[in-house]
């Protein structure tokens, strides 16, 4: 253990001292191998990994400074003098500056040919494809770490956008006005708040996922101004960066960053609502020219819409129609397909009939931040404003929507922890029986309870932000969703807790409690219901694990019907057999990469503080691969109908998600001697022992599914048979049968 412990320090040393910007002489190497002969073989692989991730995280600091070049606060021959250092010296050797001067964004030509070449990253799996198929990658233990250029970058923008909405943003006159006055709206312009992910080529700022978490924090002190300007760069920006018309991104993308136009995303309709392939909006052909569509249907809860220029919606078009250059009798045209549109409506003919937008809604929340319906009645769209690639309409609806959980899931996070420090200021500040709120245990118990659960969405936040700016075309859609499920229920749990020490207070119409209760209904209810985005979840991890599922669970069906079927018979038996032996014996399958339940499989990779938590997470991880495998047997393709199973299993992933975030974070926190580490140390053991209260109530109720007689089937039958009737098909108490 001393060795242990002397390895830990050594290697927290290193890393607290880069993290910290001071300069030493002495190679990561020769310290990493004074603290490797000191310790077992695990630790000793843990710490070459330790160096491994130094030297990766050098590249990262060159591609930071190339990509935020033009915002960074340095001058230019700093930043090339610093960044030619890092190529050429083989130590880690950072200085801080004293004499740092802000200065006006930069407007740097690049070579191209240069940037490509440094902003190489590595492919990467989605981590949580790989939980759904039973294995897991270590490296999500050691909690990402960002450059200090970045660091200084992330802190300039938030300065000024901080400073502006502390001092001029009147929350109560939005929410009298029911708008967010123009003056606001000039300045947003001005920070260039409209082009967060706009790439820098096009006069935007290229921001990281990083980044943008800790902008959306500071704009959440007001949520429909947080809403307004996530809509834009989400909803509209977003998904026309992912076209490859080089025409239309010059065209609009530079005018989408300075705020001269607004745009929206127009997809959900009356009928399909979240369900994407049931989209009822068609494209046809103009009468006698080819090279235009007439786009007709509504489209209904549309963010922003009566003040948005441009449209990013979504229609049905014939495959015939589409592919003009391809025969007519080969399958690739039969049937139809989704295409995303790009609309303006500023250059449609006749847009005063052909787009009509209805007035917005009158809703409990989000005052300020408007929804409409949008009619398009013939409206003519130009072949060249197709921003979809062919086959891709469906892949970048989701990929817009799952980028768009992301950013909301931050505004969680912000408004709880803004609210949590109004919290302690009254507990400080009240009395109640003549002794401040603070004393009492039950407050304490309330407010650590709230911390705990602020510091998981904190934590797989700032987690899920770190891999999608790491890796090269990295699949966050199950990440993105499980967030938003996460950080929405932890939120409301938090608001809870805050209003029993609030009390009567936090009824009043006035009060920040009240308002952020309509917000958080309202943005719960806009990306929609939490069970389906649970279900979308579980999915979309099944098919992950299962290529071919269809295919997989028609073998799965043959196998668990072998008279039928004898040449599955050996498959049967060990479909039955294998599970409960890996269970007693805590061994994989054979060449099987899977995790067995040895709890100190992945002790190496973390602080020795953190044994219990991360032993907990290596059971219960073992436990969700057997839950998954158990109900594929059992279900098979009926699996994707058993909507019961699919929410728990995407509940079960969250809080494994989360309970890997805590732990990745406090380890890093206590290795590098962060301020107040070992309160994380505490958080991180409070939260993780809840977690496994909830992972063990999912198993139990998964238990039940397979029982009959179980709850879930009794509020089946009588659900089916209520509805049936369609009423409430119980006999008034009072009634008599004679």
């Amino acid at each position: 253990m001393k060795q242990q412990s002397y390895a830990w320090t050594i290697s927290s040393h290193l890393i607290g001292l880069r993290n910290l910007g001071v300069t030493y002489e002495m190679s990561p190497s020769t310290i990493f191998g004074q603290a490797a002969v000191t310790c077992g073989r695990k630790r000793r692989n843990h710490l070459l990994k330790r160096l491994r991730e130094i030297r990766e995280r050098k590249a990262r600091t060159r591609l930071s400074k190339m990509k935020n070049i033009s915002l960074a606060s340095y001058n230019l021959q700093k930043a090339l003098k610093n960044l030619k250092e890092l190529d050429t010296d083989n130590k880690e050797s950072i200085q801080i500056t004293n004499n740092y001067q802000p200065l006006e964004p930069l407007k740097i030509n690049i070579k191209p040919n240069i940037l490509q070449k440094v902003q190489q990253k590595k492919y990467r799996e989605s981590f949580l494809h790989i939980i759904f198929g039973g294995s897991f990658d270590p490296d999500v233990l050691l909690y990402p770490e960002i450059g200090l250029e970045d660091e200084k970058s992330i802190e300039y923008i938030n300065k000024y956008v901080d400073k502006y909405f502390q001092s001029n943003i009147n929350s109560d006159l939005i929410e009298k006005t029911n708008c967010i006055q123009d003056e606001h709206i000039q300045k947003f312009k001005q920070l260039n708040l409209y082009g967060l992910n706009i790439p820098f080529d096009y006069g935007g700022l290229n921001l990281s996922a990083t980044a943008i978490a800790k902008l959306a924090e500071t704009l959440s002190i007001n949520t429909p101004i947080a809403l307004n300007i996530l809509t834009h760069n989400y909803f509209g920006a977003h998904g026309l960066t992912k076209c490859n018309n080089e025409n239309i991104k010059s065209t609009y993308l530079p005018r989408m960053a300075k705020g001269e136009i607004l745009a929206t995303l127009a997809l959900i309709e009356e009928n399909s609502g979240m369900d994407i392939n049931s989209i009822e909006t068609t494209a046809a052909p103009l009468t006698g020219d080819d090279s235009k569509f007439v786009l007709t249907g509504k489209k209904t809860w549309v963010s922003n819409a009566n003040k948005s220029d441009v449209f990013v919606t979504f229609a049905r078009i014939k495959k015939s129609h589409l592919y003009q250059d391809i025969s007519s009798t080969t399958d690739k045209t039969e049937g139809d397909e989704l295409v995303a549109f790009l609309i303006d409506r500023n250059k449609t003919p006749h847009p005063e009939t052909s787009i009509s937008v209805s007035q917005p809604y009158s809703m409990v929340g989000l005052k300020g931040f408007n929804v409409c319906d949008v009619h398009f009645n013939g409206v003519i769209v130009a072949r060249e404003n197709i921003i979809s690639e062919p086959g891709l309409g469906y892949s970048l609806a989701q990929d817009i929507l799952s980028n768009t959980r992301f950013a909301t899931s931050i505004l969680y996070t912000g408004i709880i922890k803004k609210l949590t420090d109004e919290m302690l200021n009254k507990c400080n500040h009240t009395k109640s029986f003549d002794r401040k709120l603070s004393d009492y245990f039950l407050v304490q118990d309330r407010v650590g309870k709230i911390s705990a659960d602020l510091y998981a969405m904190e934590s797989l936040t700032y987690l899920v932000a770190s891999l999608k700016d790491d890796y090269l075309n990295y699949d966050s859609h199950i990440e993105d969703t499980l967030l938003r499920i996460f950080n929405g229920n932890k939120a409301f749990e938090c608001l809870d807790n805050i209003s029993k020490v609030y009390g009567r207070e936090g009824l009043l119409s006035h009060s920040p409690i009240q308002r952020t209760w309509r917000d958080f209904k309202m943005m719960s209810i806009l990306e929609g219901n939490s069970d389906t985005l649970k279900i979308e979840a579980a999915l979309r991890g099944i098919k992950s694990r299962v290529l071919d599922l269809p295919l997989e669970c028609e073998k799965t069906f043959k196998v668990r019907r072998y008279h039928l079927y004898p040449s599955h018979l050996f498959d049967s038996l060990r479909l039955m057999i294998l599970p409960y032996w890996m269970e007693r014996t805590g061994l994989s399958e054979a060449g099987d990469p899977k995790l067995s339940r040895d709890r100190d499989e992945l002790l190496a990779h973390v602080h020795p503080t953190l044994a219990v938590p991360i032993r907990q997470l290596t059971l219960y991880l073992h436990d969700f691969h057997l839950l998954l495998r158990r109900n594929l047997q059992v279900h098979a393709r009926e699996i994707l109908h058993h909507q019961t199973i699919l929410v728990y299993l995407a509940e079960y992933a969250a809080e494994l998600f989360a309970m890997v975030a805590v732990i990745s974070r406090s380890s890093r926190a206590k290795s590098i001697g962060l301020k107040n580490c070992d309160l994380e140390i505490d958080m991180t053991h409070a939260f993780c022992r809840h977690s496994i209260e909830k992972l063990t109530i999912i198993i139990d109720r998964m238990t039940e599914l397979t029982l009959y007689g179980s709850n879930h089937e009794s509020y089946r039958r009588i659900g089916e048979f209520n509805l049936k009737h369609n009423e409430y098909s119980a006999e008034h108490p009072l009634n008599k049968n004679w």
